[in-house]
Parts: structure tokens; C-alpha cells; sequence
């Protein structure tokens, strides 16, 4: 094991630095997952405590983000109501759709996928749901579109058991006339075998898809693993087994493309309390890790408080120029971390900076005015968050 403790620069060294622009309140209580639609420029946040998925748009400008009607203007709603409580949101990546997962009260049930309208005169967002898998708690979709993978956490139980649901989004067309029928969904065999568990024990909890599209890792928090997605031979299929240290319990993943053809993977182990990063080569059939470095969190938040415990919950990657930067949320400090990760045996600290409580969600993005980061935050805001050199 690669074990880092603090070969990591300090603020007063770092050239890069995050400033926090602005705080947006968009529910009372959760705004704990967001994502981008970036045609019509539209920001989706859920709304756990109302069942409401809360459409906003963002002036990145002035860093001022604004609510806009989620329906016609004859509806006063301004939310996009769910059937249970809303666990994660995606954009498509070439129609203006969104799909949001519905988890139930009763987790005896299974949960709902709903497709959204994110045409800017959109007759109505709701398109329609279908079942999902149960407990579902997290989804994304292949950059060329054509698939959406969920993660399915269950409850423990085998009548209720964790899975990795499939949707077939390739017959997506005509929908804007005709509206949108149901997709195939189908949920991978072989979980259990993978893992020599019995189906109830197994929790599937995030997804992160290579920019290629190649691959997919579903982070299973209750097991210490990672299950890898394979996309390459056009039917997806499972491809193998990463395993974690024990109690880890993987909150989050990132993958990042490298000019060899490997990819580079980020785990956030809210467990563990530490955040680790792995070369994934993947020429042969199943990827194959190699662990670079694995690195302490509670030391980069408060190193007064080596022992104190942050709970990394996300963790997320993109490249700056030749660098490859790393956010981390850290849910129980209100602290995101901001690493270089150029060298990634070797991550170094840039900055921290205090957010809205409860920080559970990170989305990076590309706009007019330089790199911004958004990020979800539990007491129902998102922080604007702005990273430039620092003066």
C-alpha cells in the first residue's frame, strides 16, 4: 500500500487558489445532487425534504443563480415534482434531456427513472418514469448517449437486493413530437458471483464513466470494491473486480482519461477517511489497477486535527491546461479541498475553503469567465466556487 501522509504543498506555496463567489439557496433543505444542462444553460438541483427536482439559471458573471419555471407559465409550480425523494440527476449529453432518479418510502419498492424536458418551451418537464431498481442512489450516462447505468443500493435484503441497472437510451428519437416511450432497462447478471455475496448484501451507491466511454466504475460502498462496466464489444457487461481496504466504504469515484490510453481513477473512502488514486489499464478484457498513492483527509482539513473526521463524500477530477486538478467535499467539516494531481503518486494541497454546510456534491465547469465549481450542499444551497492563479 502507497501511503501518503503529507507530502503536500501548503497554502502559503500553492499557485492556485479557490475563491467562494456565492451562495444560492435553492430549497430549504438539501440541494444535495446537481448537474448542468449546458444548451439551454440550465442548473438542476434536487430538493430531498419537498420530493422536487428546482431548475435555476446561472449568471456567471455576477455569480448570481436565479429559479426559472419548471412548467408552463400557466403552472405556478416552480419545482418538477417526484414521486419519492430525488437521489441524483443527469444531463444527456446530445438532447436536451435529463433523467433523475425517485427513491420510495418503502424500500420494498422499487424506485422510478423520470426523463425531463430541458427545452427552453418545454409543454411540460415530465416526460415519463419507469421502474428503477431498488434504493436507487446514483446514475450516469455514457458520453455518446446510449446508455444510462444506475447504481442500485438495496436494503439489505435479497428481496430488495443492490444491482447495477442498465437503460437502453439509443431508440431516443421523435420523442419531441411523439413524447417518450418507455426504454429498456435491464439489471447485470453476475454481481453476486463477482463478488461471493448473496445479491441482498451487495450496495452498488455512485457511478463515474470514463470521457471515452469505454469503461464504467459503480463504487460499492457496503463492500469495499469497485465493479467495472465495460462498454467496448457495444453490450455492456461486468469486466471485473477492484478490491478496497476494509472499511473503506467508497462514497464517490472519478475517471480521467491519460495520453497512454490508461485511465486515471479517484476513490473518496468516506470510510477510511482518505482519498486514493489508481492506474487502470485496460487493454485486455478486464482493467487491471494499480494503486498510486492513498492519502489521509483529516490532516488536509485541519492539520490540528489529525483525528478529526471530515467524510470525504465526493470526489472529482479535470484537467487545467497540462495539470489534472482534484476537488474533494468533505460533508461533515463544510470544507472542499483542491488538489494537484499532475503527479498523482504525489498529490499535492493547493487550498481549502469553507462552504455551505454539508458540501455532498461537486460539478466543475467550463464558462465564459474561467473554471467554476459547483457545489451541492445539505442545508439546501450550492456555492459558486471560482479557481484562478493565485496574486
Amino acid at each position: 500500500m502507497v501511503l501518503i501522509s503529507l507530502a503536500i504543498a501548503s497554502n502559503a506555496c500553492a499557485d492556485l487558489v479557490m475563491k467562494r463567489l456565492a451562495d444560492a439557496r435553492l430549497a430549504q433543505d438539501g440541494a444535495e445532487r446537481v448537474a448542468f444542462a449546458p444548451g439551454p444553460d440550465i442548473l438542476l438541483a434536487t430538493d430531498p425534504r419537498h420530493r422536487e427536482i428546482h431548475l435555476h439559471r446561472v449568471d456567471w458573471q455576477h455569480s448570481v443563480v436565479s429559479v426559472i419555471d419548471a412548467f408552463p407559465p400557466t403552472d405556478t409550480l416552480l419545482g418538477i415534482p417526484m414521486p419519492g425523494r430525488p437521489t441524483a440527476v443527469a444531463v444527456h449529453p446530445s438532447q436536451p434531456l435529463a433523467l433523475a432518479l425517485s427513491q420510495p418510502r418503502d424500500v420494498r419498492s422499487r424506485g422510478e427513472l423520470l426523463m425531463l424536458d430541458m427545452r427552453e418551451r418545454s409543454p411540460g418537464r415530465l416526460l415519463r418514469s419507469q421502474l428503477a431498481g431498488f434504493s436507487p442512489a446514483h446514475l450516469a450516462i455514457t458520453p455518446d448517449g446510449a446508455w444510462a447505468v444506475v447504481a442500485n443500493s438495496g436494503v439489505g435484503s435479497r428481496r430488495s437486493a443492490g444491482s447495477v441497472g442498465l437503460y437502453d437510451l439509443q431508440a431516443l428519437t421523435g420523442w419531441e413530437v411523439n413524447r417518450l416511450q418507455e426504454v429498456p432497462y435491464r439489471e447485470l447478471e453476475g454481481l453476486d458471483r463477482l463478488l461471493n455475496q448473496p445479491l441482498g448484501r451487495i450496495e452498488p451507491y455512485y457511478v463515474a464513466i470514463e470521457p471515452r466511454g469505454r469503461l464504467a466504475a459503480v463504487a460499492l460502498r457496503g463492500n469495499d470494491a469497485v465493479v467495472w462496466v465495460d462498454f467496448r464489444s457495444g453490450v455492456p457487461q461486468l469486466a471485473g473486480l477492484m478490491p478496497l481496504p476494509r472499511e473503506s466504504e467508497p462514497s464517490s469515484l472519478s475517471l480521467l482519461n491519460e495520453p497512454d490510453g490508461s485511465l486515471l481513477l479517484a476513490v473518496a473512502e468516506k470510510g477510511a477517511q482518505r482519498v486514493s488514486f489508481h492506474r487502470v489499464r485496460i487493454e485486455d478484457a478486464a482493467p487491471v489497477a494499480e494503486l498510486l498513492s492513498r492519502i489521509d483527509i483529516p490532516p488536509m482539513v485541519n492539520a490540528k486535527r489529525p483525528k478529526a473526521r471530515p467524510y470525504p463524500e465526493t470526489i472529482v477530477m479535470r484537467r487545467m491546461g497540462a495539470r489534472i486538478l482534484g476537488w474533494v467535499a468533505c460533508a461533515d467539516s463544510n470544507r472542499v479541498l483542491l488538489l494537484d494531481l499532475t503527479e498523482p503518486n504525489q498529490p499535492r494541497l493547493l487550498h481549502r475553503i469553507a462552504v455551505a454546510a454539508a458540501p455532498r456534491d461537486l460539478l466543475p465547469l467550463p464558462t465564459p469567465v474561467g473554471i467554476r465549481v459547483l457545489t451541492g450542499n445539505g442545508d439546501g444551497t450550492v456555492t459558486v466556487l471560482g479557481v484562478e492563479p493565485q496574486k
